[in-house]
């Protein structure tokens, strides 16, 4: 018999707060966390908007979860160390009250160190030359490339000593997390897995690469309602950076040591459309795939589903998949959903942006209140869902569901839960 699996720690660090309170108070308020850039406009990219944190403090951070040694690190290395503290710390688990070969840890993050490889690059380029000369930089560069590294400080810090490992699926590499976790709890394999994604993608690379095909917003209007899903001016994401972690249980465990649950996972699928790298064809069919996989392993009815976090990225192409998509799922339920968009208001941080919108589910689930879409000014007629314009919304949740699509044609749901008894 499958196990049951439950949320019972959260952590994160992002724009619009680095506690978990913060963080839902301001997506209920709408707020937009999105402005300019003067770098990237004297870069001469065409987005002039991104969604920065600017008041992380790795020196106090990092005395208070006991990270000494680390401050060479690359960013959103520092960031998912905080963020999986932040989370371990939430769930109260207890080092010594634990077994270590039923505790793991799964990490994701879609382009990683990028931006210290960018740095040490310039650093070690010649002007007059343009060739490299040779510098001792220390172990940090190689760390930066190395996803599972954070994995690797975590397992270590909390005597985590079943999985260990990192993955790199671009846009959904959260939820892709938190799903393999959640595969692994409930076939019985561990007990205790924290699931964590972290991105700091703000670099020279990342804006010209994504400028030149196009993915990143040119919207006009004031900076902080550039990012604007299912509107009808909607011209590409707003790149944002930040990390998400959970911790997973088994609920007997959670149980035992009488940990607060956050809410439960019931299903999770993934799939790839195998057609482009960036371009979706159709009308959603693949996604509409995941869904139905994701209910039926959650064994619920599709009309149970009361809220979906979007993966809602801004693109024309994107949103528009998504709409067709929920339509074709649903059904008539479509329209009764509630839906909408994180990114609206943080911007889109990669593989660490579907582990923000799961924390967005369960303050969802906590609250009874569902966090509006920023920016819908103008809706797009042919995404004409409920997708919440600019205003929170009143509303029992008690299961919802979380979308993400990513590079290479990834799909990937989660199903989630307020967590009630079985007898």
């Amino acid at each position: 018999m499958n196990k049951r699996v439950v949320i019972t720690g959260v952590g994160v660090v992002s724009a619009n707060g680095q506690d978990i309170h913060s963080f839902w108070d301001n997506l209920f308020s709408g707020k937009s966390f999105v402005k300019y850039d003067k770098h990237m406009d004297e870069l001469g990219a065409k987005s002039k908007v991104n969604c920065t944190i600017d008041d992380f403090n790795w020196f106090d951070l990092s005395k208070r979860y006991g990270y000494s040694g680390y401050d060479q690190e690359a960013r959103f290395i520092k960031f998912s160390l905080i963020a999986g503290s932040k989370a371990y710390e939430n769930s109260k688990l207890n080092i010594d009250e634990y077994d270590e070969n039923d505790c793991g840890i799964i990490f994701a993050s879609a382009i990683g160190g990028t931006p210290t490889f960018e740095n040490v690059y310039k650093d070690l380029i010649e002007e007059d030359t343009g060739l490299l000369r040779y510098k001792s930089i220390g172990k940090y560069f190689y760390n930066a490339g190395m996803l599972n590294h954070p994995a690797n400080i975590m397992g270590e810090k909390y005597k985590f000593r079943n999985i260990c490992t990192a993955i790199s699926t671009g846009c959904t590499g959260g939820i892709d997390a938190l799903g393999m976790a959640y595969d692994i709890i409930r076939n019985g394999d561990a007990k205790v897995v924290m699931a964590n994604a972290s991105e700091a993608p703000l670099a020279d690379i990342t804006y010209a690469t994504l400028d030149s095909i196009g993915a990143l917003c040119i919207a006009k209007g004031p900076y902080e309602t550039r990012s604007r899903p299912f509107d009808l001016s909607r011209a590409g994401f707003v790149i944002g950076e930040g990390a998400g972690a959970v911790i997973l249980e088994e609920l007997d465990h959670a149980r035992e040591r009488k940990a607060h649950i956050f809410g439960e996972v019931l299903g999770y699928a993934s799939k790839n459309n195998a057609i482009h790298m960036t371009d979706l064809v159709g009308d959603g069919e693949v996604l509409v795939k995941t869904i139905d996989q994701a209910i039926e392993q959650a064994d619920i009815s599709k009309n149970d589903i009361d809220y979906v976090n979007a993966h809602g990225s801004s693109t024309k192409q994107n949103d528009l998949y998504e709409t067709k998509a929920l339509k074709k799922a649903f059904g008539k339920h479509a329209y009764e959903l509630s839906i909408s968009s994180t990114k609206s208001m943080l911007g889109h941080s990669l593989a660490s942006a579907s582990m923000m919108g799961v924390i967005a589910i369960l303050g969802s689930m906590k609250y009874d209140m569902v966090h509006p879409t920023a920016n819908l000014k103008n809706k797009d007629p042919e995404c004409d869902l409920n997708y919440i314009p600019n205003i929170s919304q009143s509303k029992i949740v008690d299961k919802a569901m979380l979308t993400a699509s990513g590079f290479g044609g990834i799909h990937s749901v989660g199903i989630f839960s307020k967590y009630k008894e079985v007898s």
